[in-house]
């Protein structure tokens, strides 16, 4: 679940007591902290039918999207 959160040092204070907290989660509580707590997931999430980004990455976001408009094939985008 790492790869989806916020990096404790691009994050302020009370977002990195947050980030303490869920890692002593577990999965299902951890799941309904994120859902009441989203500013501590990176985004944007982009999701392709077989592939992933976390994070802003330009050039890797306009590559996925052209590979999905390409195939035509739909992207879901989690900001």
């Amino acid at each position: 679940m790492e790869e989806i959160l916020r990096h404790p040092n691009r994050a302020t204070l009370e977002t990195r007591k947050k980030l303490v907290l869920l890692q002593d989660m577990h999965l299902s509580e951890g799941i309904d902290f994120l859902l009441d707590n989203p500013e501590l997931l990176q985004s944007p999430i982009v999701i392709g039918t077989n592939k992933y980004m976390i994070g802003f990455n330009a050039e890797d976001i306009r590559q996925l999207y052209s590979f999905c408009i390409y195939r035509k094939i739909g992207i879901t985008i989690i900001m």
